[in-house]
Parts: C-alpha cells; structure tokens; sequence
C-alpha cells in the first residue's frame, strides 16, 4: 500500500483536543479560587488544568463545558471570574485576590 503525501490527513479539526496528563511542576491548589472546591478541582485536574496559569488561560466556554459535562450539581456555578482569580494567583498578587472574592461575596461583581 502507498500513502499519498501530497494530501492533507484531515481537512479541519472537529474539536480541541487538551493534554489530560499531569503537569512538569506542582499543581497549584485550584480550591483558593472562590467557586471552586474539591470537586471542581478534581474535574478540572482531568481536563488537564493544574496550575493557575492554566486557569488564567482557559476560556470561560471551556470552564462551562467541563462543568456541564459534569452534571446539573456543577453546571450551575459561573466560572466567569475563576480565569481572572487565576491570573491574581499565579501573579502572587495575593491582596487583589482576597478583594475581588470579597467583591464577589458581597455581589458586586
């Protein structure tokens, strides 16, 4: 049998496909974003986010499908300012963190 290498193996991707192995570093503790608890972590930790950068990065549609996936329970967090927190995290800004969750406890945001 001869392949013909001229021809594309795939005319355009379906779906992204995100890396489900464990990252290089220490996994951040994802459970500081406030919405996020066990749970979550775990799911996301199975989607291939570890680290706040990789929550920093996600897209807020991809957060929703992972929690819609997960069943009713999870879907009806808001994951909205999860990325946001993420980025505070990974930047070590530790008081801007703690006022965005108070802004969020007290519906502000």
């Amino acid at each position: 049998m001869t392949y013909n290498t001229n021809q594309p193996i795939a005319t355009s991707a379906t779906r992204t496909v995100y890396p489900t192995t464990s990252p290089n570093t220490e996994p951040d503790n994802l459970k500081l974003i406030d919405g996020i608890g066990p749970k979550i972590e775990e799911l996301f930790n199975k989607e291939g986010i570890y680290t706040y950068e990789q929550l920093a990065e996600a897209s807020v549609i991809r957060m929703a499908g992972i929690l819609k996936k997960a069943g009713p329970r999870f879907q009806i967090q808001n994951p909205s300012s999860w990325p946001k927190q993420a980025a505070f995290a990974r930047d070590h800004k530790w008081e801007e963190l703690a006022q965005l969750k108070l802004s969020l406890m007290a519906g502000k945001v």
